[in-house]
This record gives C-alpha cells, sequence and structure tokens, in this order.
C-alpha cells in the first residue's frame, strides 16, 4: 500500500498554525504558554485550556464554535493542495492528515472536497474543547 500523509497548517494552508491565526484574530499573545510546553511544564490538555482562556478574556464572554470558525475563513488553501490530493489517489495513494490545527478548519477542508469531488477526511468533533486535537488522524 502506498501511503502519502500531510500536516494541515502550513502545507494545505498559508497559515502556518492555525491557532495563531486565532491568537492574532483577537489580539492575544500565548508565548508564556509556548514557553512552558516546549520546557515541558504543561501539557497539551493545558496549552489548549490557555489558547481558549486568552479568547474567553479577549471576548468578555465564553467562547463560542463561531468564535472560533469566524477567524479561521480567512485563511487561504496553498494553490494545487486539492489537485495534489487528487494527482495522488489517482496514482494509488492513500492520503492522510496527522495534525495538532483545529479541526474547525480542517472542516473546511471536507466543503472543498464536497465541492470539487477531492476526497478530503469525514472529521469526528465540532469544537477544539471536546476534540483532542492532536490525535485526530484520518485518512481522505
Amino acid at each position: 500500500m502506498k501511503v502519502a500523509v500531510f500536516d494541515m497548517d502550513g502545507v494545505f494552508t498559508v497559515c502556518r498554525s492555525s491557532w495563531a491565526w486565532v491568537h492574532r484574530h483577537y489580539g492575544v499573545d500565548n508565548e508564556k504558554s509556548v514557553r512552558d510546553y516546549l520546557q515541558g511544564r504543561i501539557d497539551d490538555y493545558e496549552f489548549m485550556r490557555r489558547d481558549i482562556a486568552l479568547w474567553r478574556r479577549a471576548l468578555g464572554r465564553e467562547v463560542t464554535v463561531e468564535d472560533v470558525v469566524r477567524p479561521l475563513k480567512d485563511i487561504k488553501f496553498t494553490q494545487g493542495a486539492v489537485e495534489l490530493v487528487e494527482g495522488l489517489k489517482e496514482r494509488g495513494y492513500r492520503v492522510g492528515i496527522i495534525s495538532g490545527g483545529l479541526d474547525l478548519l480542517a472542516e473546511r477542508l471536507l466543503r472543498v472536497r464536497r465541492r470539487t469531488r477531492c476526497s478530503f477526511p469525514s472529521l469526528r468533533g465540532t469544537t477544539p474543547v471536546r476534540t483532542p486535537w492532536w490525535l485526530w488522524g484520518t485518512q481522505w
């Protein structure tokens, strides 16, 4: 079996981090959390909780799915991403994605698939809070 696996952020999107994109949208900085994470002081769940707490403070209320989806709508997909996946599939590859990016952005990829007949994945979960984002991986 031939397999091709890709990251999402910076590969299929022009932004390097969908999380950072949302941070910029809300004018927040998560540098302390990044340092704590890289130094092993916090785990993935705590990193995610802190990021969402930054958005909550910026909004002055609880974060909704729409609050996360809204800035993600501005992210452009890389030129040729759909064609790349289709070309690999035509050559017998199974194509997958493993990403720490926001699954809500990956849902946009799913909608692109529906418009273009590209076989992007069906994704589980609907919010970054309930989905263990670093574990989701699926195939196209």
